[in-house]
């Protein structure tokens, strides 16, 4: 029996119905989608700059000043590409939670249940591994590609860029834990002293302000017992409606305020396709201070294959058959790049708990 393919119009409207995966850190940091029809994309990379302006005499000549804030660079979006397989024994076979019994289901409608399952699966583990960009941009100040045919790694912390503070690294090591072999350290480590010394680096280094802390979960337990800052949660805001913890997204934990940072536990893993072992997303010694005001974005670049002609997006599908043996493929292809413009506007903090 012949299936009429599914034209890529077609296989995008039904793309759009589909919930998204939660992906709290790109919902949360990355909301502004950018869609390029390049290979390569030219980013921005700024940097905050304090320089007072000279002093001069009225009957002088007007001082030149250098124009400093940011340095550009060339990154190539890596590349996704993913496809699923049907035969004509996949549409006459029941679907997971079909009758058992015969009759109401034709084999074109269950086509296109196979169809949208498919889609809808290889789009969640497309926006998965954005959601894992995100995390590495955040934790790491980079993003390394590796997988058949590449090997890359995408530094947003290029060369040229310094933090006015002196901090040569993106990623900066706690010299006090806050929790060591699994017992919380109630006397030498003096928490809201490192949070403020940290607040004060990132708004020297971008002038924004941290508002924003994600922690791993060895981090929240040490927040949440550490005598110091037990009491200092100020949850009230959960019942004052600021925040609603019944918004949240799936795998976000709202803890409280400490010295004008909310922060969350955000529990969510990703299953490594070469291995299948699975990783928390945020490391259970990291924590992350974020200001929500820098600039972000997330980029996706040229979708290479003859059949997209000029499309413009983040996903492309495609669908074709094979004559004999008798195969239809489906395709989701994406080019997507996290990208961090005020890189400095973000601090990791790792080692913080043994």
């Amino acid at each position: 029996m012949s299936i009429d393919l599914y034209t890529t119009r077609e296989m995008m409207e039904a793309m759009e119905y589909m919930p998204p995966v939660r992906s709290f850190l790109l919902d949360t940091f990355f909301p502004s989608i950018e869609t390029h029809t390049a290979e390569y994309v030219d980013i921005d990379i700024q940097v905050g700059s304090r320089k007072l302006a000279p002093f001069v005499s009225p009957l002088e000549e007007g001082k030149v000043i250098d124009r400093e804030g940011y340095t550009t660079a060339t990154f190539k979006p890596p590349y996704v590409k993913i496809k699923r397989n049907y035969t004509t024994a996949d549409v006459f076979q029941r679907l997971p939670g079909e009758t058992i019994y015969q009759g109401g289901v034709t084999a074109r409608q269950r086509a296109d249940r196979q169809l949208a399952n498919d889609l809808a699966e290889m789009r969640m583990m497309i926006q998965r591994r954005e959601e894992w960009m995100a995390a590495q941009a955040l934790t790491d100040g980079k993003i390394t590609v590796s997988g058949d045919g590449v090997d890359a790694e995408i530094d947003f912390w290029i060369s040229g860029i310094s933090r006015p503070s002196g901090r040569a690294t993106y990623q900066v090591d706690a010299s006090t834990k806050w929790m060591d072999g699994g017992t919380i350290s109630t006397t030498e480590s003096l928490i809201i002293e490192d949070l403020r010394g940290w607040k004060r680096d990132m708004m020297q280094d971008s002038g924004l302000v941290p508002r924003i802390g994600i922690c791993g979960i060895d981090v929240a337990t040490a927040l949440l017992h550490h005598d110091g800052t037990k009491e200092l949660l100020d949850n009230r805001r959960v019942s004052m409606g600021e925040i609603r913890p019944d918004m949240l997204p799936n795998g976000v934990e709202y803890l409280g305020n400490l010295v004008g940072i909310d922060f969350y536990v955000y529990n969510e893993w990703y299953a490594d396709p070469s291995t299948g072992t699975e990783s928390a997303l945020i490391a259970d010694d990291h924590l992350i201070l974020c200001a929500t005001g820098a600039r972000t974005a997330r980029h996706y670049g040229m979708i290479q294959d003859l059949q997209a002609g000029n499309f413009v997006g983040q996903y492309f599908p495609k669908q074709w058959e094979t004559p004999d043996p008798s195969v239809v493929w489906t395709m989701l292809q994406s080019a997507p790049l996290v990208v961090p413009h005020q890189i400095d506007a973000f601090l990791c903090i790792d080692d913080l708990a043994d």
